[in-house]
């Protein structure tokens, strides 16, 4: 029986922010420490999503917000159906890039759709599993920049202004179950952040209760 067995664990923030990097050393460290651990991510996941994944990220193709976010709630379902719920019910520990606050923060509060739309998307979200935590990794608006500025080529369909997108996803962490916040500096290295990250963890675990594992 492991703390982090059974868990899915959610890492979340803008692009160029460091949570696909946080992720693996995270991943890397409950395997050393015995976990099984699946890591997988959005959009994408299942076969289908990874199939069209290039295509969801090519800001190049044409789309409409409403229609993009229910697509995500499609794929998000399949998702969760075909690869993260048979996971975590093997009492493996699911690491998942990206989930229902991407969308909150890409779609709904960045999105410019009505309040009609955007309580229709809100609702169709809450339908989904809630991560049992749910990392929010958001560096300080100049160091998001210039990472950014270092990866030039990178470009991503989900990709916003640097303020309008911390600002987003700040509120959406304010309110969002499990939360834990990270805010890496510019001199902090990965490992900085991933010790960060487990004095954060420490707090929330006490409050979870264990998950028995079948043999």
């Amino acid at each position: 029986m492991e703390f982090f067995s059974g868990r899915f664990i959610v890492f979340c923030g803008p692009n160029g922010a460091g949570k696909s990097t946080l992720l693996r050393l995270f991943a890397d460290t409950l395997r050393a420490a015995g976990d099984k651990v699946l890591e997988t991510r959005e959009p994408g996941g299942s076969p289908f999503g990874e199939a069209i994944r290039p295509h969801l990220k090519n800001p190049d193709l044409p789309r409409d917000k409403f229609s993009e976010a229910l697509l995500f709630a499609s794929l998000r379902g399949m998702h969760l159906h075909q690869v993260v719920e048979p996971a975590v019910a093997a009492g493996k520990t699911v690491l998942c890039d990206r989930y229902v606050p991407s969308t909150l923060v890409y779609q709904v509060l960045l999105g410019g759709l009505p309040e009609s739309a955007q309580e229709m998307i809100r609702a169709v979200n809450s339908q989904f599993r809630v991560p049992d935590i749910t990392v929010f990794v958001l560096p300080g608006a100049a160091d998001l920049a210039k990472r950014r500025s270092n990866r030039s080529g990178d470009r991503d369909a989900m990709q916003a202004d640097v303020e309008e997108e911390l600002q987003a996803y700040r509120q959406v962490a304010n309110s969002y179950p499990g939360a834990v916040v990270l805010e890496p500096s510019s001199t902090d290295m990965p490992f900085d952040t991933l010790e960060s990250l487990a004095l954060a963890l420490a707090p929330m675990l006490a409050g979870l209760a264990p998950v028995d594992v079948a043999a």
